[in-house]
């Protein structure tokens, strides 16, 4: 009986080593790429401080062209740099009334892409954009960061309660789950 016992332990640590060295193992694959402009100067040019967000020119240098499905690595890790190129695509997706645009930037199952669905198809049915449904990350502050996920906040004047913006870690990388306008 000994010797079964420790021909079974020895089996499942050999499994496990075997494990632990194909999970390392680096196959020098690429993901796919999107096309981000000037992502490796943000820390330096846009967003030096935590909560600080790129503004002007860097931010309309940070644009999301689509060329495959998106993946951890196509946006920046920083949450804040990630905010303004996730805010540069759903604004530009919102503007072309385009609901598919929108999986770059949101879930299918978020509620973000729900609500930004609804709003395309109700512009697309002959209503208005709702006022400040485009948010900007030049007015985007960093309220709370809690393992994967970023809330946002949005001062936009003269507004009682202001806009929110919940960011999620994934597996494809920051998305935008929920948001709220102000009121």
């Amino acid at each position: 009986m000994r010797k079964r016992t420790w021909a079974v332990g020895a089996v499942g640590v050999l499994c496990v080593i075997l494990a632990i060295g194909i999970a390392s193992w680096d196959t020098g694959h690429e993901p796919p790429a999107l096309a981000v402009s000037s992502v490796e100067d943000v820390s330096e040019r846009g967003a030096q401080e935590p909560g600080e967000v790129a503004t002007g020119e860097d931010a309309e240098s940070l644009t999301l062209e689509i060329e495959s499905e998106p993946s951890e690595g196509d946006l920046p890790q920083d949450p804040v740099a990630a905010l303004t190129v996730l805010l540069s695509t759903r604004n530009a997706c919102v503007r072309d009334l385009s609901v598919e645009c929108l999986e770059a930037v949101s879930s299918t199952d978020s509620p973000a892409f729900a609500a930004d669905a609804s709003h395309i198809e109700s512009v697309v049915g002959g209503g208005e954009l709702a006022p400040g449904l485009l948010l900007d990350a030049a007015v985007a502050v960093e309220v709370q960061r809690l393992g994967d996920s970023v809330l946002f906040e949005f001062d936009l004047g003269d507004e009682s309660k202001p806009a929110s913006l919940l960011l999620v870690k994934g597996e494809a990388g920051w998305r935008i789950r929920s948001y709220t306008l102000p009121e």
